[in-house]
């Protein structure tokens, strides 16, 4: 579906969007299904088909164009991405793999904080609740600006 929208907008934009469209529509399954042993499931590929890829894609599809403040965004938003990694690959392991978890953590006056999944998986997860906040607010400002 995601590829026949694109190549109506591409008939629309320019037929250069079609190279989006072949691009995206190998990328997104070399991701997923883990083709070529995984190269492609990565940290660095997360951030790129997540974050910075789409971002040139509407761009690009908004302007017919590649220019600087394009490129700009789609590296913001390539790094939000992998900032997004970062948080969540630590949170899911602790969730899903992790049997138990002891320790405290001890204030110079003296204070003990039990060490739990909870207390582990809290800050990231505030973290990653305002990324996806503010990835939203970017977007909805990008489009207001470009709006005729």
């Amino acid at each position: 579906g995601a590829l026949a929208i694109g190549v109506y907008g591409a008939s629309l934009v320019s037929w250069w969007g079609l190279v989006f469209i072949g691009i995206g529509g190998f990328l997104v399954p070399a991701y997923n299904l883990e083709w070529f042993d995984g190269r492609f499931h990565t940290d660095l590929w997360f951030a790129v088909m997540w974050g910075g890829f789409p971002a040139l894609a509407g761009g690009f599809s908004q302007t017919g164009r590649i220019d600087l403040p394009i490129l700009l965004v789609s590296a913001g938003c390539g790094y939000v991405a992998a900032a997004q990694r970062r948080l969540s690959t630590p949170v899911r392991r602790l969730r899903r793999r992790t049997t138990s978890v002891h320790g405290s953590i001890t204030d110079e006056n003296g204070t003990n904080e039990t060490i739990d999944v909870a207390m582990m998986t809290a800050a990231p997860e505030g973290a990653l609740r305002l990324l996806w906040i503010a990835m939203v607010l970017l977007a909805a400002g990008l489009v207001i600006t470009r709006w005729p």
